[in-house]
């Protein structure tokens, strides 16, 4: 029997069998997307994300015009 792979909720591939994974989520009720490349980095920065809101880690409003870094700090 095959083994069936549970969907982790905020990772995705937008196009089925592409290669390429985003992640989906919430700051203070606004909507972030982010294209990653890899599903192993797309968990591990979608758990690194939902870990620096949680903390309260500051975001920029439009990451893509500050450089904002794929590694939250405080």
């Amino acid at each position: 029997m095959a083994r069936t792979e549970v969907p982790r909720r905020g990772v995705w591939e937008r196009v089925p069998g592409s290669g390429i994974w985003w992640i989906r989520y919430r700051v203070n009720g606004q909507l972030r997307r982010e294209k990653v490349g890899r599903k192993s980095d797309a968990i591990r920065l979608y758990e690194t994300r939902k870990a620096a809101i949680t903390a309260g880690a500051k975001f920029p409003t439009n990451m893509r015009r500050q450089g904002f870094s794929r590694h939250c700090t405080k």
